[in-house]
């Protein structure tokens, strides 16, 4: 789970690199620009570090898995099942946690 958050946190800051570079193209105060160029550098070390941190994050592997250890703890995506009810007047659908998963 920290792996997949990880990996979340290093798109978002790459979407910023891609929007500073494309901003840094237009016409820009010169002030704007330095702007700029400080968010592209603290940017580009934030997804370092945390690419530091992913790297060095452990990993489990099929061997410490078998098949009488508990199931590993599911995301929060992953424990989101969706069940259909039927009302008289429409369909709605409701999103709920599955029993597997904490609280559920």
């Amino acid at each position: 789970m920290k792996t997949e958050y990880l990996k979340a946190k290093i798109l978002g800051h790459r979407g910023n690199l891609r929007r500073y570079r494309s901003l840094l193209q237009t016409h820009l105060t010169e002030l704007e620009r330095e702007y700029l160029h400080r968010r592209v550098a603290e940017e580009r070390t934030e997804v370092a570090r945390l690419e530091l941190v992913l790297a060095s994050t452990p990993r489990p592997n099929a061997e410490s898995i078998s098949a009488n250890s508990p199931l590993p703890q599911l995301s929060a995506v992953a424990c989101l099942r969706v069940r259909s009810t039927r009302t008289a007047t429409e369909d709605r659908t409701k999103i709920g946690p599955t029993s597997r998963c904490r609280g559920g």
